[in-house]
């Protein structure tokens, strides 16, 4: 039985003890969020410290900015990564599948360069501020991440490329 002012075990009964729980809970909150922003950017240094090297010569000639390249595939592809700059141009470029560009790596590519190309076909006009991409076939992985290559536009080079 239990009488007036008896506590039943359900709760403290005055209130401050869920106040202070509550403003914990409230101040704890933001502090997460500022160490799990923090903690994913210094997970992520390789994202921030890549930069592709520009050839204005390059982008006006064809249009497009290489943005990346990285091994994919298991190892198997060198996929190149570009946005396009002047959509009439880059166009031109995607439609000369007799004369694609090639990549040197003169350090473990025996005649220096990744001859196989597959240019995408887009079907239709290629978009100004759009990003599209290229593949090379690596033979036994030669081109590496952490190389350097050279990709050459037929007479311009977009040199010093890191590889990801």
């Amino acid at each position: 039985m239990t009488g007036a002012g008896t506590h039943t075990g359900a709760g403290p009964t005055n209130g401050v003890p869920r106040r202070r729980a509550a403003m914990a809970g409230t101040l704890a909150l933001p502090v997460l969020l500022f160490g799990l922003v923090a903690a994913s950017r210094a997970a992520a240094p390789t994202r921030q410290g890549y930069s592709v090297p520009r050839n204005p010569a390059v982008e006006a000639a064809v249009g497009l900015r290489v943005s990346a390249a990285k091994v994919v595939a298991d190892g198997g592809l060198v996929q190149l990564d570009y946005v396009v700059l002047d959509s009439e141009k880059a166009s031109r470029f995607q439609a000369d599948t007799m004369h694609p560009p090639k990549v040197r790596d003169g350090k473990h590519v025996k005649n220096g360069k990744l001859w196989r190309a597959a240019l995408m076909k887009q079907g239709h006009q290629l978009r100004t501020g759009q990003t599209y991409y290229l593949v090379f076939q690596n033979p036994q992985g030669t081109v590496r991440p952490g190389d350097t290559v050279d990709i050459d536009f037929g007479p311009t080079t977009l040199a010093a490329v890191p590889v990801r």
